[in-house]
């Protein structure tokens, strides 16, 4: 970056623009994440807050409050990373996605007990289990701690992420927006899956039917089938 005229608010609003111009045709898997959050905005939509006019409070109101909240966090979690993707800020989704991951893992621990006190606890703090914990038994605790790095100010995070060699054999340090397809396109498969996840989840203890999940579900294996399975072989 030293000696080259520093960019302004101008260049990233045009760079901005560009990449906003070319999302659909570049990242089709968004088309997925975007029918993952039609469903879950459809289940919040059926879902209203209980009242909490009994004492003690049921534990039905408890894990219905609790998914609620934790849907209506997935969801705005998920809309903010598709627009950071849209706009080249790749990286900085992954911040978003440790929050959805963590949300992931919490309602599957809150659906597990039928008493309600994971829920009640988590409602009034602290919180019965550490993020890493629940992650630890509902997800893969490696990748949440790579998306931590990203979350907060480490530098593994740019290292990782935001390093790229220059023609001198030197490090460049990558400040404007720009697009990976093939790394961000694997992150959002992610987001498409946990967020069908949280939908069904609150769907379930209303005995809610999310209209678009078949399709959803039909999206999602294609998508990993595209994006993940053949990374492994």
């Amino acid at each position: 970056m030293q000696g080259n005229p520093a960019p302004t608010a101008a260049d990233f609003d045009a760079a901005e623009a560009r990449l906003r111009a070319s999302v659909d045709s570049d990242l089709p898997i968004l088309a997925v994440v975007r029918q993952a959050t039609d469903v879950l905005s459809w289940v919040l939509c059926q879902s209203d807050l209980p009242k909490f006019d009994e004492d003690p409070v049921p534990a039905s109101h408890l894990v219905a409050t609790a998914l609620l909240f934790l849907g209506v966090m997935a969801h705005r979690a998920t809309r903010a990373a598709m627009a950071l993707a849209a706009t080249g800020y790749e990286p900085e989704t992954l911040g978003l996605k440790r929050l959805l991951t963590e949300a992931h893992s919490r309602m599957k621990a809150i659906l597990e007990d039928d008493s309600g006190e994971h829920a009640r606890q988590w409602l009034v703090g602290p919180a019965p289990s550490t993020p890493h914990r629940l992650v630890a038994k509902h997800a893969d605790r490696e990748m949440f701690d790579l998306y931590s790095r990203s979350a907060h100010a480490d530098a593994e995070g740019i290292k990782r992420w935001l390093l790229q060699p220059s023609a001198s054999n030197e490090w460049d340090v990558l400040g404007a927006p720009d697009r990976w397809p093939g790394f961000i396109s694997t992150v959002m498969v992610e987001f498409a899956f946990e967020v069908r996840d949280i939908a069904v989840g609150l769907a379930s203890i209303r005995s809610l039917t999310p209209p678009g999940l078949p399709a959803l579900d039909n999206a999602i294996d294609a998508a990993e089938n595209l994006y993940l399975v053949a990374d492994d072989k």
